[in-house]
């Protein structure tokens, strides 16, 4: 059957995300330490890192909602230092939002767009992603019809549910459609066991090649029509 529809992870599948992150984190540091210069010059952006690592292990529930584990451990970590309800759920709602803002500010790998343009010609192409970016946020979200992050259906890859979620969404089957994405465990495997063709992105060197991958975008279409047509 051909390919009708492509998924794509987007963290260090479309940009490298340490970067992003590492980005987003400054301007979230500097907004609470202009809001609240005592106690922010005191704790910095590790001792933030530090205090939402130790609140997941208390919440594991919010590991499928990572928006809301970023807010929830600030509002409980100013209430610690003695802030008020108030104050303290204020504060981390407004500094999420200039984090999640920040966390848009992504730089594509090189030639990305362009490769997202031609498959946008050919191919419905999906969002799949369990961190919080939001193409729908960024300029490349014209060349995709549909996002779905784990955040929003409260579990994560590798379950087959985001998987599912966008082949339905896509109206094709799991034989017409391809994931392209960077991680083994989370991307790969889950849309195998599926019955999707994969497509590894190779970019970071985080991750070794399990099976058809890539290192520059601009040989990706060419690649994926090579699969379409050994699939037939």
């Amino acid at each position: 059957m051909s390919i009708k529809l492509i998924t794509f992870d987007l963290d260090d599948t479309l940009w490298p995300v340490d970067d992003v992150i590492g980005r987003a984190e400054v301007v979230y540091h500097n907004f609470l330490r202009q809001q609240e210069p005592a106690l922010f010059t005191k704790l910095g952006s590790e001792d933030l890192r530090a205090y939402r690592l130790e609140h997941l292990k208390r919440h594991p529930e919010l590991q499928h909602d990572i928006s809301r584990w970023r807010r929830d451990s600030l509002h409980c970590q100013l209430q610690e230092e003695g802030f008020d309800e108030a104050r303290a759920r204020s504060l981390a709602e407004q500094a999420f939002e200039v984090f999640l803002s920040a966390r848009q500010n992504v730089d594509l790998f090189p030639h990305a767009e362009q490769a997202l343009a031609q498959l946008a010609d050919r191919y419905q192409l999906i969002a799949v992603t369990n961190g919080n970016a939001d193409v729908t946020r960024m300029p490349i979200g014209r060349y995709f019809s549909a996002a779905f992050r784990a955040e929003d259906l409260k579990i994560s890859k590798p379950a087959p549910e985001i998987f599912e979620a966008a082949l339905e969404k896509g109206g094709v089957s799991a034989e017409q459609a391809l994931h392209i994405g960077d991680d083994p465990f989370h991307d790969i495997e889950p849309a195998m066991a599926l019955g999707m063709l994969t497509l590894q992105a190779c970019i970071t060197g985080k991750h070794s090649a399990t099976g058809p991958a890539f290192s520059d975008w601009r040989t990706v279409p060419e690649l994926i029509q090579n699969l379409d047509q050994q699939s037939r």
